[in-house]
C-alpha cells in the first residue's frame, strides 16, 4: 500500500521513478480506508533528502501511511527554500489538535551544542510533551533519540573522542529476539552510524522502564524501546542511501579546510565500499515498527490520547 505524500512535493517523481508505492493526497481521499497518520519533524539542514529517505521505508508497508511534514518554527533553515518550507511544511501550531499514530523526529547537526544551546530546544520539549498524548508512538533518530531520552528520563549523551562515522554489525540481543520490532532481522545486520555522542549502557541499564532491542560491539547501542512500546530510540541511520555517508565524509572534509583550527580533520567512513548492505533490514524494521503500530493504535485517532497512561503524564525531566 502506498505512502501519501502531498500533491506537487518534489519527491514525488523520485518516489515514482523507484517504484516505491506512492499516493497523492487528493487520490487518496477517494480511497475508503484509514491510513495510519505519521508526522515527519524533519531537524536535518537539507530537508529534502531526509523526506525521500524516510517516505521511501514508510513506502515499502502493506498499510497505507499518510505522512505530514514539521518544522521546527523557532529555527531558520539556511539549507532549505522558505517557498518549500512553507508550501509543504506545517509548525506545531498549526497540528496541535490533531491526532497521529506515529511521530518521526529526526537528528540534527547540533550534537555538539548543550541542549539549552539549541535554538529550538524549548520549542522541541513543547512537542515532545505535545506528542504524549497527540502521537501514539514517537520516534527519535539519533540526535532525536538523544533529545527524547533527555527529556524523558534525564539520560545524558556524551562527546565521542572522534566522530563514530561507518558501516557497524549490530545484533539482537537473545532475550529480545521474539520481539515484534526486531522480528526478522537478521543474526547480524549492517547499520549506517553517523555522531559524535553517544549514550552510555551503563545508565540506560538503571532505567526499568527501558528495553535494549540492538547494539554493536564496535559502535554500541543502537535501539531502545520502552516497555509499553510508546516510544523508540534509534542512535543510528537504517534510512541513508547507499552514498549518504561518502556525501557527509566530504562535507566534513570541505569544512576542514576552510576551518582547520575548528573543525577537526575527518577520517573516511570505516567498513564502507559506498554498497548499500542495510537496505533489506531498515525496510525490515519499519515495517515491522508500522505493523506494531497498525496492531495497536486505537481506530479512532482521537482515542489515542485516551491511551496515555498515568506514568507518561509524568513530570519530565528537567534540563
Amino acid at each position: 500500500m502506498p505512502i501519501i505524500t502531498a500533491d506537487g512535493l518534489p519527491i514525488n517523481d523520485s518516489l515514482q521513478r523507484e517504484g516505491i508505492f506512492g499516493m497523492q493526497a487528493s487520490r487518496a481521499a477517494h480511497q475508503d480506508i484509514r491510513p495510519l497518520e505519521f508526522a515527519l519533524l524533519n531537524l536535518m539542514p537539507n530537508k529534502q533528502p531526509t523526506e525521500l529517505q524516510f517516505a521511501r521505508l514508510l513506502g515499502h508497508t502493506p498499510l497505507q501511511v499518510n505522512l505530514t511534514l514539521l518544522r521546527a518554527q523557532s529555527h531558520v533553515s539556511k539549507n532549505e527554500s522558505s517557498e518549500h518550507l512553507h508550501k509543504y511544511y506545517l509548525t506545531l501550531d498549526e497540528v496541535r489538535n490533531r491526532f497521529f499514530d506515529g511521530l518521526i523526529v529526526t537528528g540534527a547537526p547540533v550534537e555538539h551544542l548543550a541542549w539549552q544551546d539549541v535554538d529550538y530546544w524549548t520549542e522541541l520539549r513543547g512537542i515532545f510533551d505535545w506528542s504524549v498524548t497527540r502521537a501514539f508512538v514517537t520516534i527519535g533518530i539519533c540526535w532525536g533519540a538523544q533529545a527524547l531520552l533527555q527529556h524523558f528520563h534525564g539520560i545524558e549523551k556524551y562527546r565521542l573522542p572522534r566522530k563514530l562515522f561507518g558501516i557497524f554489525l549490530h545484533r539482537v540481543p537473545t532475550s529480545q529476539l521474539f520481539c515484534p520490532i526486531v522480528q526478522g532481522l537478521d543474526d547480524c545486520f549492517s547499520v549506517p552510524v553517523s555522531r559524535h555522542t553517544e549514550i552510555r549502557r551503563e545508565h540506560v541499564e538503571t532505567c526499568t522502564s527501558l528495553d535494549i532491542l540492538s547494539e554493536s560491539e564496535e559502535s554500541g547501542l543502537f535501539l531502545l524501546r520502552e516497555k509499553n512500546g510508546r516510544r523508540l530510540y534509534i542512535f543510528n541511520h537504517p534510512e541513508y542511501d547507499a552514498d549518504t555517508l561518502q556525501e557527509e565524509y566530504e562535507r566534513d572534509a570541505a569544512a576542514y579546510v576552510l576551518r582547520p583550527e575548528s573543525v577537526p580533520n575527518p577520517c573516511p567512513p570505516l567498513h564502507y565500499d559506498r554498497c548499500n548492505v542495510w537496505r533489506s533490514n531498515g525496510r525490515t524494521l519499519y515495517h515491522n515498527i508500522i505493523n506494531d503500530i497498525y496492531q495497536r493504535t486505537p481506530y479512532r485517532l482521537e482515542d489515542i490520547g485516551e491511551r496515555t497512561t498515568i506514568e507518561e503524564r509524568s513530570p519530565q525531566a528537567s534540563v
